[in-house]
């Protein structure tokens, strides 16, 4: 990952999914910040959310996403 990188990550967060595996949640956005122990993501709201590398279980690259044409966005 690279800061200012578009990114998914995917993550476990600590719960039981319905398959009795891991819970795991997707979170869509730019890397703001990187170190041993955490990654941060600005998701397209603003909101920056904070996940714990041990937490990580695959991360890819995503396209910008697509200009809404609807002014209210």
């Amino acid at each position: 990952m690279v800061i200012g990188q578009r990114v998914v990550v995917r993550s476990r967060t600590g719960g039981i999914g319905l398959s009795g595996g891991p819970e795991l949640t997707d979170t869509i956005g730019h890397v703001r910040a990187l170190d041993d122990d955490v990654v941060t993501v600005e998701r397209r709201d603003g909101e920056l959310v904070s996940i714990r590398r041990t937490d990580v279980v695959t991360w890819k690259e995503v396209p910008p996403a697509a200009q809404s044409s609807d002014p209210r966005r």
